[in-house]
């Protein structure tokens, strides 16, 4: 066999193997990088003038959790491995339904509370028509300069081009343990929780499964982990000023002892109902109140969560 015809006839075939195999690769390569992980943002739910909350959702958005935000401190109301002990004056009354949540007001100040949302619109986000908030920042240096080609196609460059591959956003969330769930997206919710307790002025929260919705909500098919969440501010902190030129100010939220006390001079609420989800969650020993489009469920404890009416299958009263 003649190696120096070998050798000639690689050297001519190598030039043009060599961008097929370049491209092989980076195709290889944003395979295994996989869909991008959906983002979450917190939502208030604490009572104040709905312009001043849109404005503070608003403020988050503008917030980068990485440099802002990245003195806010995170604590967890439920049992979790390796999370930080929370603070000596904040506990946890009780459990269950009868739980209460209490702390010293002399050295925090509750703001409000507040939930999480994944940030996803399975019409914008799907196929890449809006810059998506990616939780990876070299995601968004690969993502948006191709969100102007999805567009220019209407859509076809997010089917065809390997390089936006790993710009879809799967969300990966089905109906199941919320424990698991909170565990692969849990990095995400904190992220948008933190960025909104620091547009409030906020710089402690405090993560603690809904009580109504402890099993999640069905969105689009899809299972969404809903956690509560308590903003706070730390009053012995040295620094306190405030970065923007409106502090928000909310329906104060006293501890659970003063709130159980000022119940006991009022009137009892007849705690009788069960609320039936069409998720198939019961949520028993409460008060409802309907409004037009949605349905308030009150604790014992005083504490409230409001749900959609599509949410809801039955209310049933005990004899």
């Amino acid at each position: 066999m003649n190696t120096t015809k070998v050798k000639s006839a690689f050297r001519d075939y190598f030039p043009s193997l060599l961008p097929g195999s370049i491209l092989f690769t980076i195709i290889v390569l944003l395979a295994q990088t996989g869909c991008a992980t959906p983002a979450f943002k917190g939502v208030i739910t604490g009572n104040a003038d709905p312009r001043d909350i849109k404005e503070a959702h608003e403020r988050a958005e503008d917030v980068d959790s990485d440099t802002d935000a990245k003195n806010v401190r995170v604590y967890y109301l439920f049992r979790k491995k390796g999370a930080a002990k929370l603070p000596s004056d904040i506990r946890m009354m009780g459990s269950g339904k009868d739980a209460r949540l209490t702390w010293d007001t002399k050295r925090h100040k509750m703001i409000t509370t507040a939930h999480d949302k994944m940030d996803y619109s399975v019409f914008f986000d799907r196929f890449g028509w809006r810059f998506y908030p990616y939780n990876e920042s070299w995601r968004k240096v690969l993502c948006y300069p191709q969100v102007p080609l999805n567009w220019v196609t209407i859509y076809m460059w997010s089917f065809f081009s390997p390089t936006y591959w790993t710009c879809r956003i799967f969300p990966g969330l089905r109906r199941g343990d919320f424990t698991n769930e909170f565990i692969k997206n849990e990095k995400a919710i904190v992220r948008g929780l933190k960025k909104l307790a620091h547009s409030l002025d906020g710089d402690t929260v405090l993560i603690d499964k809904a009580p109504a919705l402890e099993q999640g909500v069905i969105t689009n098919r899809m299972f969404v982990p809903i956690v509560k969440a308590y903003i706070l501010d730390d009053l012995t902190r040295p620094n306190r000023k405030s970065k923007y030129s409106k502090r928000i100010v909310f329906e104060e939220i006293k501890p659970a002892s003063e709130k159980k006390e000022a119940a006991e001079k009022k009137p009892g609420k007849s705690f009788n109902k069960t609320v039936i989800l069409k998720n198939g969650v019961r949520i028993s020993g409460v008060s409802v109140s309907i409004t037009k489009d949605s349905v308030v469920i009150i604790y014992p404890n005083g504490e409230s969560a409001v749900l959609k009416k599509k949410e809801v299958a039955s209310i049933k009263q005990k004899n």
